[in-house]
Order: structure tokens, then sequence, then C-alpha cells
């Protein structure tokens, strides 16, 4: 594990945790690093071994994106480590840095096993994130759209933006989650969000047009063509959150360089970021052909797209990428360590050795 950050990083997560019920005392005492976890058998033997004040400090601690084990292994999609996690007394409500809670993540997933888990353990499903996202808003398929409404998630909900969970499901091409959004609530299928975008134009904008027949089916009004070109940057983050190139490429087409590849969310993510974390060796060489700032790091943790890679697992594909791009692998993160140490950390020989043979750039 590695020591807490400071500063501002340090304030926004504590903040963070204790608004989650998360004691403050492991905000400054050890963060917990994904490689801890291992498969569902040993981490079931571990946890058995401990004594129940530690096991519950295990449960508990967190990454340093203020996510706790739990909503690691929903991220990686390990049912059963979630399982025995729940089992040790993990609270499925619990968010991250972002406000992400485990049933955001699995609705991303679009994994109804790993939902249908969440929701028998008491995890509540119209929990929003910071930016007034609900689960719904994320669901990425039509198994998670049926869980969630038939757990009394609202539909007509709105986030931050003003977007419903059927604009989000629209700008992203997700057909058969937007299908089942659309015939839930038939009657705001023309609802524009703050921007002033229905369904339908944030569907025709990101090129979605098999979403942009369907929705006409259900009698939303034809729009002949977009008056602008919809650059809202939660297509593109959401796009990299899940190292989609396909929904990258579409964006980067739809902007044709007016969009800002380099911008940031509220938890100082940027495209770069979110991709590097994810091992998405395509989407990260179309973001940096974009122009993606190769070595702009979060405001809050200070870690670079370099260290995003090798906290993600290592991927070594990404981190050549990067350094291509001439990604400078002497910068710190906020508790000064270099990329590199933190694959010594982590024992990721193969990235270890990769970026100990790059020299900085100058």
């Amino acid at each position: 594990m590695e020591e807490a950050v400071g500063g501002e990083g340090l304030d926004r997560l504590q903040r963070r945790l204790e608004d989650s019920g998360v004691h403050p005392g492991f905000v400054t005492q050890t963060f917990l690093e994904a490689s801890e976890l291992g498969d569902a058998r040993s981490l079931k033997e571990r946890l058995g071994s401990l004594p129940l004040e530690e096991r519950r400090a295990f449960v508990r601690s967190v990454d340093q994106q203020g996510a706790t084990g739990l909503l690691l292994a929903v991220k990686r999609g390990d049912v059963q480590v979630v399982k025995v996690l729940l089992d040790a007394g993990a609270n499925p409500n619990d968010g991250d840095s972002g406000g992400a809670t485990a049933c955001h993540y699995a609705s991303l997933r679009g994994s109804g096993e790993l939902l249908q888990t969440l929701l028998q353990a008491r995890s509540e499903p119209s929990r929003c994130d910071d930016r007034g996202d609900s689960p719904l808003a994320w669901a990425a398929s039509e198994e998670v759209v049926a869980l969630l409404l038939a757990a009394g998630v609202d539909p007509t909900s709105r986030s931050l933006g003003g977007r419903n969970a059927l604009m989000f499901a629209a700008a992203r091409g997700h057909l058969s989650a937007a299908r089942m959004l659309a015939a839930a609530d038939c009657d705001n299928i023309n609802a524009v969000d703050d921007a002033g975008d229905s369904a339908v134009a944030l569907a025709l904008a990101n090129g979605h047009e098999e979403v942009v027949a369907m929705l006409l089916s259900f009698g939303a009004t034809a729009v002949k063509s977009p008056g602008r070109v919809v650059l809202q940057e939660e297509v593109l983050f959401d796009a990299a959150r899940r190292g989609d190139a396909a929904a990258i490429r579409s964006w980067l087409e739809s902007a044709r360089g007016a969009g800002d590849v380099n911008a940031q969310e509220p938890s100082g993510d940027s495209p770069l970021l979110l991709a590097s974390a994810q091992g998405a060796t395509e989407a990260v060489d179309l973001l940096l052909r974009a122009r993606a700032d190769p070595g702009q790091p979060d405001p809050f943790l200070g870690e670079t797209p370099l260290h995003r890679a090798v906290l993600g697992g290592g991927h070594c594909e990404v981190l050549a990428l990067l350094l291509e791009a001439r990604a400078d692998p002497s910068v710190g993160d906020a508790l000064g360590k270099t990329a590199r140490e933190v694959a010594e950390n982590w024992s990721y020989r193969e990235a270890k050795e990769l970026l100990s043979d790059r020299v900085p750039c100058s």
C-alpha cells in the first residue's frame, strides 16, 4: 500500500469518504491496491483469517481514486470477489471520489449479474454521483435497464446538465438500453436537455443511426440535421471510461477539431487518463493522435497517464504509446512517486523495465 496524499487532493477525498460514512482515519493511513484483492478463494481465506476490526478496515480501505475493494471488483467484473466482499461487510453504497457507486459501474458494464448481486445486498439504485447521474444514466444494456426500472429508479430524473437516462443512452449508441428507456417514458421522448438537445439530436450528432430510427418508431420528432455538432465532453468521457475506441472515433469525427480532447471532469480525469487506466490501447492511440496531452495530470492526486496505465494493471502497450508521444517518466505524483516507482511497488516488472529504459524528455 501507498502513503496517503496531501493538500487539496486529500481534503477532497476525505470529504467524499466522510459523506459516504467511511471513517476519515482511513484516508490518512494507507491506500488499497487492486492487486491486494486477488481471486475470490484467496481473498475469502485472507479475510477469514483477520480479526474483526482488521477485516472491517480492509473492506473499507480505498485506492487513490477513493474506490473501495468492492468498487474495484465491480469495475473488473469479478462477481465472485464482489460476493466475498459483500459477505465480509463491504458497503454497497460507498462512492468513489466522483460519487459513483458500485451500482454505477455495474450498470456501465451492462452486467445484470453484478447489478442483481448488489441490489440483493441492498445497494441504493437511485443514488446519484456528483454530476447528478443515477446508475440508470450509466446503463449499457437492456438487462440493466430492466433491473433498475424494476427497482424503482425514475427514468425521468435529470442530471446536472438536464439529461435523462434516454438521452445518455442515445448519445452513447446503446440501442437496447435506449429502446427500453423509450418504451418506459414515451410521453417525454422529445424532451431536451439544458443545451436544447433531444435524444434524437444526440443520437444523430454522434452517428448512431440505428438509435435514431428506433426513437422515430416511438414517435420522436425527426431532426433533419443537427443544428450544431453536439460536443458535450461527457460523451467523450464515457467512451474513454469504457475504453470504447469506436465511440471515441465517432466523437472525434463529429467534433472535427472543435471539441476539447483535454477537457477534465469535476474529478480531474481527462479522456486520456480514463482510457490509460483501462489499458485501452486503440482508444489511447486515437486520443494521442487527436493531440491529447500525454503529460496532463489530474489536479488532485497528480497522476499522469503513465501513472494511470501502471495503476490500471501495468499496461505496457499503453505505456509505450505514451512514451512515444513524449510523456515524461520522471514526473512524480502528489506523493512524489514516478510511474516507474509505482510499477516497482506493484511488482509490474515489464512496466518497470519499460519505464526504466526511457530518459526524461528534454
